[in-house]
């Protein structure tokens, strides 16, 4: 078993370095941590699998508000492959879902719907709901999947809470969602 400490940085490739880090500091408004331009080193090219003689431009940029840092990364020898992809969210593989939590989801929905770089994943007309009435005979809680009162809590936690969909101008697609002060899933 890995015994798991925290998160690390998210990874994300970029083919513009500068334009990706001033996208996502206009849109997170997040700061730079460091930056590597033109980096060219043979043990950090063994490990990510690269040639050994590969150059790549990265840098870490942090989140203001909560701790979470992105890793933006421009392969420069070898190109990068193929163009951004734009994947639905219940495609296979790979990481699809960024969540990031907010007090008001609807204030932030506005602010998204008019960025026009960011693509709304669901119709024009849509707005911000909650989920639909839940069950606490639809879902399992692992070691307190007997006890009621909490699966009532968990259930109620989620008819409570907004959240939608969007996916950036790099593919990846953020879900930004309610933070509520009880967050039964992190008990």
């Amino acid at each position: 078993m890995l015994n798991i400490k925290s998160l690390g940085p998210i990874s994300i490739g970029v083919p513009n370095l500068e334009e990706a880090q001033k996208y996502y500091q206009e849109l997170f408004d997040t700061e730079p941590v460091a930056m590597f331009k033109n980096f060219k080193n043979e043990g950090f090219s063994k490990n990510m699998g690269l040639p050994t003689d590969s150059e790549v431009s990265f840098c870490l940029i942090k989140f203001q508000h909560c701790n979470l840092v992105l890793e933006l990364f421009e392969s420069i020898s070898p190109n990068a492959r193929g163009e951004i992809q734009k994947h639905s969210v219940n495609d296979l593989g790979g990481p699809r879902i960024m969540s990031l939590q907010v007090e008001d989801v609807l204030k932030a929905f506005e602010v998204v719907k008019t960025n026009s770089s960011l693509e709304i994943l669901n119709t024009k007309e849509f707005v911000p709901t909650t989920f639909s009435s839940v069950s606490t005979a639809q879902f399992t809680l692992g070691k307190e999947d007997n006890n009621i009162p909490a699966k009532e809590r968990v259930a109620s936690h989620l008819i409570e809470k907004h959240f939608f969909l969007f996916r950036d101008s790099y593919g990846l697609i953020w879900k930004i969602e309610e933070r509520t002060i009880d967050s039964s899933f992190e008990k």
